[in-house]
C-alpha cells in the first residue's frame, strides 16, 4: 500500500482539531502571540542557531517554549494543569492576568475556549464563538458542557468504555493523554504516556503496564463490547470452575476422612480401645461390631434417662409440697408479728393517756395558792372546789386503774404472741432448709439428665454419622456430595467451553481489522525506511506496533510514533473511538539516528501532501522539534510555528521565564528538554 492509498475513501477532517492559540496579557488587552494550525500535518520548529546571543553564548531550540506550546494545547483541551508548578509559577509571575485561548473544532462545529495563565480562576466557553469576542460574549457555556461535548464527539454518545479487569471507565482524558504524550516520557514505551515530573495530573489506569494496550484494542475496536462480555463471563466461569475442582477433590476424599474420624469419637464414646469391625452384616447378641454396641448403649442410655427422669418429677413434687409448706408458715408468722405490732402501738397509746391522768392526780392534790374566783376565799378552803377535787379524784384514780389493767393484759398478750413468732420463725427455718435440700437435689438430678440426654445425642449423631460414611466407604452408598459437586462441575465445564468457543470466534473476526491496520503500519515503516516492515502485536503490551529490521534501540522511539499514526489512520476508515488529533513533541534524532530521523520527517512530508493532493484532512498531526533534517524538501509549507532565542521576540511567552540567579538554560533544557 502506498502512503497516498491511506486518504482513499476516509473522512474529510478529524473529529478534534485546533486551529488557533492565542496568549494574552489581560483579557482587556489584545493578544500578544497567536500560532495558526490546520488540519493534517503541523510542524513547530524551534530552531537552533550559531548567531552568538545574549552575552555571547549561543542561543539553542530548547528553553523557547515548544513543550509549553504541547502543554498549552492539551490544557485548552481539558488537561488540568499546562506546566510543572516551577513553570507555572514563572508564568504567573510574568502575566499575574493572563490567559490562554484556542479555537477548537469538534465534529464540525468550532469551540472557543479561554483558560487562565495566572491567578485568575474563570475558565470561558463559547459553542460557535470565536476568540476575538469570547471574553465580551454573554452567553457562554459551562466547563462540563465542553468537557462533555469532547467527549461526546469522540466517544460517539454519553456512554464510557470499560476496562474488562476491574470494570475502569475510559473518559476522554485517558484518550488525551495517549494522543499527546508527555515530553518526559521520550516516547520510550508505547504503554507510557505520562510522566511524573510533567505534573499533568491526568487521570492514571489501574494497571499500568496492561491498561494502556487494553484500552488502545477496545479504542480501535479489536475487543468488540460483546468480547469484552465474553471474556468477563469466561473469567467469572473459570473461577467459578476452579472452586469446583476444589469442592469435588474435597468431597472424593472426605468420607475416608470423615469415616475414621467417627469410628475415633465412637470408640471414645465407648471407650473402646481395641480394634473392633465397625458394622457386621451378620448381627449378634452380644454385639461385636461397633455399630452394634453403639446401639446397644443408646438403648441403654435411653433406660437410664428415663430413670433419671422419674426421680426428677418425684424430686419436683417434693419440691412443690416444701414449697406450699414454706408458704403457709410464712403466712401464719406474718399474722402472728401483726398481731404484736398491733398490741404494741396500743400500749404505747396506754402508756401517753395513763402518763396525762398521773399528771392530772398530781394536780389535783396539790391547789394552787389563790383566792377562788368566786368566793373570794382560798381555793383550800372553797368547800365547792373541795368537793369538785374529790369527785374527780376519784374518776382519775378509777382511770388509771383501768388503764393499769389493760396495759398489764396487753402486755401478756405481747409476750404469749411473741413466743409463738419463735416458735414459728423456728419451724420456718426447717421448712426452708427443707426445701433448699429438695431443690438441691432436684438441681443436681435435672443436670445428671441434661448430660446424659447431650451424651445420648452426640452419640446417636456421631453414629449416624458414621454410618453414612460407612456405607460411602464400602460401597453400599454413593457419595451425594461427591456426585453433585461432579454434576455441576461438568455443567460447568460445559458453559465455560461454550463461551471460550464464542470468545475465539469474536477474536477471529478482528483478523481482517487486524490486517487493515498491518498494512498502514507497513506503509509508513515502508516510507521511512525502503524495506522496514511492520506488524501489529495487540496482545503483546509492551510492543503492540514492532518493527522488523536491523535495528535496536533506534526502533523503540519509532514504533511508538508509528504505531500512534497507524492508529489515528485507522481511525479514519472505521467507526472507532479515536479523535484524530495526535501530538509528538521533540521526537529526537538521538533516539531514533540520523537516517531513521529523516526518513522519518520525508515521511511526515508525504504525509502531508497526500493529504492535500487528495484534499482530505482525516487527521492532525502535531509534531515539535529542535532539528529540522529536511532542506528544501517541502517542509516549509508545513512549519506553522518558528520559535527561537536570539531574541525576546522568539520565545513563546516573549520574555524570559526563568528565576533569578538562573542561567538562560534550565535544569530540564540541560538535558534536551524544553519547559
Amino acid at each position: 500500500m502506498a502512503i497516498d492509498d491511506l486518504f482513499n475513501n476516509t473522512v474529510t477532517q478529524p473529529k478534534v482539531w485546533i486551529e488557533r492559540i492565542s496568549l494574552f496579557e489581560s483579557i482587556n488587552l489584545p493578544p500578544f502571540r497567536e500560532i495558526f494550525f490546520k488540519p493534517g500535518l503541523n510542524i513547530i520548529w524551534a530552531e537552533e542557531t550559531d548567531d552568538a546571543g545574549k552575552n555571547g553564548t549561543y542561543q539553542f531550540g530548547h528553553g523557547v517554549g515548544k513543550t509549553s506550546l504541547c502543554r498549552l494545547m492539551r490544557y485548552c483541551l481539558g488537561e488540568k494543569f499546562y506546566a510543572p508548578r516551577r513553570l507555572k509559577d514563572q508564568v504567573v509571575a510574568a502575566y499575574p492576568k493572563g490567559y490562554v485561548a484556542a479555537k477548537v473544532w469538534i465534529n464540525g462545529e468550532t469551540w472557543a475556549v479561554a483558560k487562565p495563565l495566572g491567578t485568575h480562576k474563570k475558565s470561558y466557553f463559547a459553542k460557535g464563538g470565536d476568540i476575538s469576542t469570547l471574553f465580551a460574549i454573554e452567553q457562554k457555556h459551562s466547563k462540563e458542557e465542553y468537557h462533555n461535548v469532547l467527549h461526546r464527539g469522540v466517544f460517539g454518545s454519553d456512554d464510557y468504555l470499560t476496562l474488562p479487569a476491574g470494570g475502569q471507565r475510559i473518559t476522554w482524558e485517558h484518550l488525551l493523554s495517549w494522543c499527546a504524550r508527555d515530553q518526559e516520557a521520550h516516547l520510550d514505551d508505547f504503554s507510557v504516556w505520562r510522566s511524573l515530573r510533567s505534573e499533568s495530573d491526568s487521570p492514571v489506569l489501574n494497571r499500568p503496564k496492561k491498561d494502556p494496550v487494553e484500552m488502545v484494542r477496545i479504542c480501535l475496536g479489536y475487543v468488540e463490547l460483546d468480547e469484552l462480555k465474553l471474556q468477563k463471563a469466561c473469567r467469572c466461569l473459570e473461577r467459578e470452575k476452579d472452586a469446583l475442582e476444589k469442592k469435588v477433590e474435597q468431597t472424593g476424599q472426605q468420607p475416608r476422612f470423615f469415616h475414621s474420624e467417627y469410628v475415633a469419637r465412637v470408640k471414645r464414646q465407648l471407650t473402646v480401645t481395641k480394634n473392633i469391625p465397625v458394622f457386621n452384616i451378620q448381627r449378634s447378641s452380644p454385639p461385636t461390631d461397633l455399630v452394634g454396641l453403639a446401639e446397644a448403649k443408646i438403648e441403654k442410655d435411653q433406660l437410664d434417662i428415663e430413670r433419671e427422669k422419674e426421680v426428677l418429677t418425684e424430686l419436683d413434687q417434693q419440691r412443690v409440697v416444701a414449697t406450699s409448706k414454706v408458704s403457709r408458715i410464712s403466712e401464719r408468722l406474718e399474722q402472728l408479728e401483726a398481731i404484736v405490732d398491733f398490741n404494741k402501738d396500743q400500749n404505747s397509746g396506754i402508756e401517753k393517756e395513763l402518763k396525762k391522768k398521773q399528771q392530772l392526780k398530781a394536780r389535783l392534790k396539790n391547789l394552787p395558792d389563790r383566792d377562788c374566783d368566786l368566793g373570794n376565799i382560798p381555793l383550800n378552803k372553797c368547800e365547792y372546789a373541795l368537793k369538785y377535787r374529790e369527785r374527780l379524784t376519784l374518776d382519775t384514780k378509777q382511770q388509771i386503774g383501768e388503764c393499769e389493767e389493760d396495759y398489764h393484759d396487753r402486755l401478756k398478750l405481747i409476750d404469749e404472741h411473741s413466743k409463738r413468732v419463735v416458735s414459728v420463725k423456728q419451724e420456718q427455718r426447717e421448712a426452708q432448709k427443707e426445701y433448699f435440700k429438695i431443690n438441691s437435689r432436684f438441681h443436681e438430678q435435672d443436670s445428671k439428665v441434661r448430660e446424659l440426654e447431650s451424651t445420648l445425642k452426640n452419640l446417636e449423631s456421631d453414629l449416624s454419622e458414621l454410618k453414612r460414611y460407612d456405607e460411602v466407604v464400602n460401597g453400599r452408598a454413593d457419595n451425594d456430595d461427591f456426585v453433585t459437586a461432579k454434576k455441576e462441575l461438568k455443567q460447568k465445564q460445559k458453559s465455560l467451553k461454550k463461551k471460550q468457543d464464542q470468545l475465539k470466534l469474536a477474536k477471529q473476526q478482528q483478523v481482517g481489522k487486524a490486517g487493515v491496520l498491518n498494512s498502514y503500519l507497513n506503509a509508513l515503516a515502508d516510507t521511512v525506511y525502503s524495506g522496514l516492515q511492520g506488524r501489529v502485536v495487540l496482545d503483546d503490551i509492551a510492543r503492540p506496533f514492532q518493527l522488523l529490521g536491523p535495528g535496536g534501540e533506534a526502533f523503540h522511539a519509532l514504533e511508538v510514533i508509528l504505531g500512534d499514526l497507524s492508529a489515528a489512520l485507522f481511525a479514519t476508515h472505521q467507526p472507532i473511538i479515536h479523535p484524530g488529533f495526535i501530538i509528538h513533541d521533540s521526537p529526537r534524532e538521538a533516539d531514533m539516528g540520523d537516517n531513521l530521523y529523516r526518513g522519518y520527517f520525508r515521511m511526515l512530508i508525504k504525509m502531508g501532501k497526500a493529504m492535500q493532493k487528495k484534499s482530505c484532512y482525516p487527521i492532525q498531526y502535531i509534531v515539535a522539534t529542535t532539528t529540522m533534517p529536511l532542506d528544501g524538501e517541502g517542509e516549509e509549507e508545513f512549519i506553522r510555528h518558528r520559535l527561537h532565542a536570539t531574541s525576546e521576540d522568539g520565545l513563546l511567552f516573549k520574555r524570559h521565564l526563568h528565576e533569578v540567579g538562573e542561567g538562560l538554560f534550565s535544569e530540564s533544557s540541560s538535558k534536551g528538554e524544553s519547559p
